[in-house]
């Protein structure tokens, strides 16, 4: 059996009193390719955003790599990988793509650490 990269356990989340998720499970599998689809305003946001801590699960668990992450603040999430790019024109376009994703970095203390996510962002998606 392949090693679990990112697990969810009965997760309900939402916004306020709007309860968005209600119960999601899933598990995605360290080096497979998953997609999340579905209408507008049907959760695929907010799924993210749970998994990425921008949004507080309110039951149920979070794994990233077997490790529970779902009471870690967002920005704790980030050193241990699990990073949240929003979609749209939010980066900036005189720059390059490297460019912008160092600047995500930019509060990294382990230098030779981001050349190695960079690296591999680079060998997940040869495009950029």
């Amino acid at each position: 059996m392949d090693k679990d990269c990112l697990r969810l356990v009965n997760v309900t989340a939402g916004y306020d009193l709007q309860k968005v998720l209600h119960g999601i499970s899933l598990n995605i599998e360290e080096g497979s390719v998953a997609g999340i689809i579905g209408p507008n305003g049907h959760g695929k946001s907010t799924l993210v955003k749970t998994v990425s801590g921008l949004v507080s699960a309110w039951s149920g668990q979070v794994f990233f790599e077997g490790l529970p992450i779902e009471k870690m603040p967002a920005h704790e999430r980030v050193t241990s990988g699990v990073v949240h790019v929003p979609q749209g024109d939010l980066i900036f376009p005189k720059m390059t793509i490297e460019e912008n994703l160092r600047l995500g970095a930019v509060l990294a203390e382990d230098s030779e650490e981001v050349e190695r996510r960079l690296d591999k962002v680079f060998e997940l998606f040869p495009v950029l």
